[in-house]
């Protein structure tokens, strides 16, 4: 369990207990994307010692986007739908950044980032 945190490029955190709190520490401190799907609650609305930076607006979100995230009043599917964006938005960059910089990738040509999808 504890090698999830070391091996995606962007991750989605639904509800949680201290093992995705844990993956989500680990993933971003090393500069991995964390989506938190706060409305789900756990560890994914900052219990169990979640990162409180990952909780912080995403610089690939606008701030009704991230709102959604979270509200618990806002529609399932607009949610959803915010989630998505975000996660389109984060692989857009993973790909941008590594055509600038050269980067040999980690994936195979042609290939998505990894996004694992953390709940317990």
């Amino acid at each position: 369990k504890t090698i999830f945190g070391l091996i995606g490029d962007i991750y989605i955190t639904i509800g949680g207990g201290p093992g995705v709190s844990q993956e989500a520490s680990a993933a971003h401190m090393r500069g991995a994307a964390v989506v938190p799907w706060m409305r789900t609650g756990g560890a994914s609305c900052g219990m169990f010692n979640f990162p409180n930076s990952a909780l912080q607006k995403s610089p690939f979100a606008t701030r009704a986007q991230w709102s959604l995230l979270a509200s618990m009043t806002a529609d399932v599917e607009d949610s959803t739908k915010a989630l998505v964006t975000i996660v389109q938005a984060c692989i857009r960059r993973e790909q941008i950044t590594e055509i600038e910089h050269g980067a040999p990738s980690r994936r195979p040509a042609g290939s998505l980032p990894s996004t694992p999808l953390l709940s317990q």
